[in-house]
């Protein structure tokens, strides 16, 4: 269901997303240096797609990092900025 609405979101424009204090930028920044100094054994901090959702009444971001087969996701409150986790997905 989530990448219909993604579809129908990319073919007409329409922004689904909440509102957020962060800017995309601040998030990904959160994140690239969450990972860079976390010694976490992944060296590209580039980060790709993202989502922001609500999480047990917040909002939550999600961050991925930009690779092929594996990757890394990172999570930031929004609201104070805080990361709150990390996941490894894939096969590294």
């Amino acid at each position: 269901m989530n990448s219909i609405l993604r579809g129908l979101r990319t073919i007409f424009g329409i922004e689904l997303r909440p509102k957020t204090r962060l800017s995309d930028e601040q998030a990904m920044e959160i994140a690239a240096a969450y990972v860079k100094a976390g010694n976490l054994g992944w060296d590209n901090t580039h980060l790709g797609p993202f989502e922001v959702r609500h999480v047990d009444g917040a909002l939550v971001w999600t961050l991925r990092t930009n690779t092929v087969g594996s990757w890394l996701t990172v999570d930031v409150d929004d609201a104070t900025g805080e990361v709150l986790g990390h996941k490894r997905h894939g096969i590294r």
